[in-house]
């Protein structure tokens, strides 16, 4: 999952499941989240839901689908 940062600002990013159930979360995101959940496992083809926040105070929420 990549996030185009051209400001170079922090970026929070959390990932919930279609029931809401928060499945991966990082403070200060760089790039580096491959559909592993927080326990460690490989999370199921499906539609999430991400909540993107900025260093310089935006916040965005899309939906998201896994395909492998």
């Amino acid at each position: 999952f990549r996030l185009q940062n051209k400001k170079g600002v922090k970026v929070s990013l959390q990932v919930y499941n279609r029931y809401g159930g928060l499945v991966y979360s990082n403070a200060d995101y760089r790039n580096d989240w491959g559909g592993i959940s927080e326990d460690g496992k490989t999370t199921p083809d499906g539609t999430y839901f991400s909540v993107i926040k900025t260093g310089d105070g935006q916040t965005y929420r899309k939906a998201l689908t896994i395909v492998r």
